[in-house]
Order: structure tokens, then C-alpha cells, then sequence
């Protein structure tokens, strides 16, 4: 599989008797804390998720789906595992798989609690939600109508972002939460979220708000913080009382020591990107009041799977019916291709004539995916032990086994050759920690596009980095982050619906660019040489995607 890489840097390094320069935007945290990136591809255009599922008979739809489970934990290296289905009104299978940590033996069953990563951000957004509900909220106000002290490098840029921007991942806002692993811990107080907007006077936005989708777990933050000022009630215990418990979750918690004191829980396993060690880390390893609204929550698969039947059914005690169906619905594009959008905290998609509403979510040695059907009735959660990891093909495997749709998935359309030539040009923008990123879209002899990346964030000066733009679907290209002639990455272009002389290329949780070249988009001063113990910034690019998987390039 390939790595999905980010903004980041290169290096020249001394190995094998020759030099080797490293991904150009360095590989490693977003695969670990967050949705993989795959799960913002469709899944016939490299996404997660079977196209067909071979059900051999005579297996029984749960056999099917039991056998599916543990050849993707086998796949996976999952030491432990939880499936829960729920169907026309009640759950109707749910199962443990392996044991909650090596070498011990107790074994998963249907009560043991995974951390559930990005899939906390479906409970913030209905936070917010329930806030609207109530007349405190309007989704349409700028976010300093509730954070009236938030100010960014642009003085007039936060009160341009609508709390609508920061629910769609809109805001264009840079996903630079966690930009080095020590990042993963943190306060530990109800004051976390006011203390860290306080912080944020030197972040840049990468695009104007409403412009295009790039997924941020900042703008989770920032939405976390709106429903605690709008509440009056400290996020932490907003969600307790207000979320949770009104929605019957028993078993869903953001306190470790909560998922201690029951004690059923799995220990999670991954392997330190920098140094490929292999880390075990127990419910207490790490703890972030700040990034808990884009991540940091605890669940089974069966209280995951009663949510999605909550909002498929109106939003219960939590939500009123219009904002359930407003979390649901097709509130952005994500540019990707047809039928493939963003709700509120949600991803809806077509697949095999279904429509489907799903997210996926990870941490430091857990992984996660919530899918739901409503047209059938029908969720299914996954959850597993391990990262970067998720059962996202167990998942599709069950919607095969149990809904048996007829319909073949359709592939993706490829791009217009017409169009290739208006790509070209000279793009600045921003990366993720605020680092300009310069580059230059050329056409090669055969009509197809290459790109130079003239401006590398700490890359060895006098060596841009050359690769070819392979059209995967639509305006999605992949190309070659690390010179090692593979495929590995992808950038979109997207036309801006509001400026028509203006083109942005995204890569996703990382760059954005833009043709022709924003204001903010200057020259950085040169970096200082790395030390042998590596300096700050180095280590914050070599560990900047810890949060997401990449797609496998087709």
C-alpha cells in the first residue's frame, strides 16, 4: 500500500552507499490519528471497501461477514476486533474477535470499548446541532460570534469562517492540530479549548472559507468550542450529559479513566513512524482535552451502530429531525466525483446503487469505521486494535452479505484531456504548518501533465523535485512524492466556482495551491540545517500525516 504523504521536507541521507532523499512531503501522523485519506476516494476509484464481495455459498450472510472479519484482521495484523449490525430496528449481530492484548486471554466480545478516532467528530457536530435546535446557534454567523477572541495572522480572516465552514470542513483552515506525535497529549482541563484559540495568532488560512473541501481536525476544535460557549457547558461534560447519555450510548465515553474503571477495553498496537518501533499503548497512554472534539472518544461497535440508527430515525432525545437530516445531507462537494459529498461530520456516497453515509476514524493503535444505510435501515461499525488500520473492507462486506444489492459498482469517470492544457501554470500556497509551497504544472509531449515542486519546505536547495501527474479520475492525478518512480499521492485540481481565473490544487490535509498565486503565499526564509538529534520543525514534518493511510494508486 502506499503512504499518503503531507507537507513536509526533504533531506539527503546517507544509506546503501548512495544518497537517498526522503518523501518531498514526509509521510507518517495522519495515518495514525484520524480518517485515512482513502475514505476521501469513492471506492471504485482506489477507496476503501470491496467493489464485489465474493459470498461463496453456502455461507450464511454471517458467515460470510464473520470470514471477511478475520481475514481482514489477518491481513491487517488486528490482534483484536468488534462487529456490530443493525437492522430494521435492532441489532442483529454482534461479535467479538481475538483477544483485547497480546498475550493475554481475554477475549473481545460486544461490550469491549476501542478508541474510535475521527468518528468523534459525528458527536460534536451534533452538539453544534443541538445548539441550532435551541436558538443559540446560527450556521450561517461567523465562528467569532461565540469566539470573539479568536485572531489569526489576517486580521479579518476568523471572522470570515461560519460555523457552517468549520462543520463542512470549508473554513480553510490547516489541519496543524497534530504536527509532531508529543502533540497527541495534552491539557487536561475544561479550560484546554479557550487556552489553545489564544494560540492561534500566527495560523493562515490555505484558502478563503467556502472556497473548496480539505478536511482539518481544527475546524472540530473550533466547532467543539462554539457548542461549549453557546451551551455554557464545558465540552467534556456537554458531550456526557447532553450527547451520550441522551442517546443511550452507555459504553461511549472521552475519559480514559472512565474505560479503566470498567475495565473491558482493548490495548492498542502501532508502529512509531520515525523509528518503525512498535509502541503499545493502553486507554491512559495519552489524553487531549484540545483535540477531544476531533477525535479522542471511546465506543463499541454497539453503541456505534445505535447512533447511526439515532440519526437515521430523526435524532432521538439529541437532535431535532431537521438536523439530523442536515448532518446527513449533501452539504458539500469534496471534489473528488460525482455523488461523493460531505454532510455535517458525515461522508455520503453512492455504492452499488446504494446511498451510504459513512466516516472512519484512528488513533495511535486503533481504527474504526461507521457505515449506515437509511434506505435500508441497516449500520454497520468496525473497530480493531491496530493502526494505521481500519476493517473498512469488513464493513462493505456486510452491506453485500446482508442488503445483497444487485447493482455493480460504477467506476469512476476519467478526466477530460480538454481541460489538461488550462492546468498548467505557476501555483503557490500553503502547507499544513504554515510553510509556503511553490510549484509549476507543466504538460509533457504526450498531452499528459507533470509538476515541479520549485519550492520544497526545507528541501535541499537547487533540487526541485520532477514528477508525472497520472490521471486517476475526474481532476484527481496521481504523482510521485518520493522519486522512487511509484505512484503515491494525489492532488486535485479544483476550479474556483466563485473566481474563474483562479485554479487550486489540493492535496488533502496538506498543501493547497492556487493559480494564480495568493498574497500569503511568500518565500519562507531558509531553514536552518537539521542537528543530529533533528531540530523542531524537522520532526514535525517527518511525523506531519500521522493521521491517515493513502489510497492504493490504481
Amino acid at each position: 500500500m502506499a503512504v499518503l504523504v503531507g507537507g513536509g521536507a526533504a533531506e539527503s541521507v546517507s544509506g546503501g552507499g548512495h544518497l537517498r532523499r526522503p518523501a518531498a512531503f514526509a509521510p507518517e501522523i495522519q495515518g495514525l490519528v484520524g480518517p485515512d485519506p482513502r475514505f476521501f476516494l469513492p471506492r471504485s476509484a482506489g477507496g476503501p471497501g470491496p467493489v464485489e464481495t465474493p459470498l461463496q455459498a453456502p455461507l450464511t450472510p454471517w458467515e460470510a461477514i464473520d470470514r471477511c472479519v478475520r481475514d481482514e484482521m489477518a491481513a491487517k495484523g488486528g490482534l483484536g476486533a468488534a462487529v456490530a449490525i443493525y437492522r430494521g430496528g435492532a441489532i442483529v449481530y454482534e461479535q467479538g474477535y481475538g483477544t483485547r492484548e497480546r498475550g493475554g486471554d481475554l477475549s473481545v466480545d460486544a461490550g469491549t470499548q476501542f478508541r474510535i478516532g475521527s468518528i468523534t467528530k459525528m458527536f460534536t457536530a451534533a452538539a453544534v446541532m443541538q445548539e441550532v435546535d435551541a436558538g443559540r446557534v446560527d450556521l450561517r454567523a461567523p465562528i467569532t460570534r461565540y469566539i470573539a477572541e479568536l485572531r489569526l495572522a489576517d486580521a479579518d480572516a476568523a471572522g470570515s469562517i461560519t460555523v457552517w465552514n468549520l462543520l463542512t470542513h470549508t473554513s480553510g483552515y490547516p489541519d496543524n492540530l497534530f504536527l509532531d506525535l508529543n502533540d497527541i497529549d495534552g491539557p487536561k482541563n475544561d479550560a484546554a479549548l479557550s487556552t489553545w484559540v489564544q494560540s492561534q495568532t500566527g495560523t493562515r488560512l490555505q484558502s478563503p472559507p467556502g472556497t473548496l473541501w480539505n478536511y482539518s481536525n481544527d475546524n472540530y476544535v473550533l466547532a467543539g468550542l462554539v457548542a461549549e460557549r453557546a451551551s455554557g457547558v464545558p465540552y467534556q461534560r456537554l458531550m456526557a450529559e447532553r450527547i451520550f447519555a441522551r442517546a443511550g450510548l452507555t459504553s461511549t465515553t472521552l475519559l480514559p479513566a472512565q474505560v479503566l474503571a470498567r475495565g473491558n477495553y482493548t490495548v492498542g498496537y502501532w508502529r512509531n513512524p520515525r523509528n518503525s518501533e512498535q509502541r503499545v499503548s493502553g486507554p491512559e497512554a495519552y489524553d487531549n482535552w484540545v483535540a477531544a472534539p476531533a477525535g479522542y472518544a471511546f465506543s463499541t461497535a454497539g453503541d456505534l451502530v445505535r447512533w447511526a440508527a439515532l440519526l437515521m430515525h430523526g435524532g432521538g432525545n439529541v437532535i431535532s429531525p431537521a438536523s439530523a437530516r442536515a448532518m446527513q445531507a449533501r452539504e458539500q462537494s469534496m471534489d473528488y466525483y460525482p455523488d461523493f459529498d460531505y454532510g455535517l461530520g458525515i461522508m455520503r456516497e453512492r455504492y452499488r446503487g446504494l446511498d451510504v453515509m459513512q466516516h472512519s476514524g484512528a488513533m495511535p493503535g486503533w481504527g474504526g469505521y461507521l457505515l449506515w444505510v437509511p434506505e435500508a435501515d441497516f449500520a454497520v461499525a468496525t473497530l480493531v486494535n491496530v493502526a494505521p488500520a481500519v476493517l473498512d473492507r469488513s464493513a462493505y462486506c456486510a452491506v453485500d452479505a446482508v442488503l445483497q444489492p444487485q447493482a455493480a459498482q460504477v467506476s469512476p469517470p476519467g478526466g477530460d484531456r480538454s481541460e489538461w492544457p488550462g492546468f498548467q501554470g505557476d501555483f503557490g500556497g500553503l502547507a499544513e504548518d504554515g510553510r509556503s509551497v511553490r510549484g509549476r504544472v507543466e504538460g509533457n509531449a504526450d498531452g499528459s501533465l507533470a509538476m515541479v515542486f520549485t519550492d520544497i519546505p526545507m528541501g535541499t536547495p537547487g533540487i526541485p523535485l520532477r514528477t508525472d501527474l497520472r490521471n486517476a479520475f475526474v481532476r484527481t492525478f496521481a504523482f510521485d512524492s518520493d522519486g522512487d518512480g511509484q505512484s503515491d499521492d494525489y492532488a486535485t485540481f479544483i476550479p474556483d466556482k466563485r473566481d474563474p481565473n483562479r485554479l487550486w490544487i489540493r492535496r488533502s490535509r496538506g498543501w493547497v495551491l492556487s493559480r494564480p498565486a495568493p498574497a500569503t503565499a511568500t518565500p519562507d526564509p531558509p531553514a536552518a540545517a537539521p542537528t543530529a538529534t533533528g531540530s523542531a520543525t524537522l520532526r514535525r514534518t517527518l511525523f506531519l500525516p500521522l493521521l491517515m493511510l493513502p489510497p492504493p494508486i490504481p
